[in-house]
């Protein structure tokens, strides 16, 4: 009943530069308090950029709507 929702957010112009790529996570609560509308926008990796969410090694659970252009 306490938790909330995060929604229409924008991660842009992110470059990794040195390292390995890590993994991220977006994970909501449970179905009525997930993590909904995401962009990732403009992520290079090691002047590549990523264009998938394999690529950028993301994991999802109750989430929806996350995009990578």
């Amino acid at each position: 009943q306490y938790r909330g929702h995060i929604r229409d957010v924008i991660f842009k112009d992110i470059n990794v530069t040195d390292g390995l790529l890590p993994f991220s996570i977006f994970c909501g609560f449970d179905e009525q308090h997930q993590v909904e509308n995401i962009t990732i926008d403009n992520l290079v990796v090691h002047g590549k950029k990523i264009t998938t969410l394999e690529e950028a090694k993301v994991y999802t659970e109750f989430t929806k709507n996350l995009q990578i252009r």
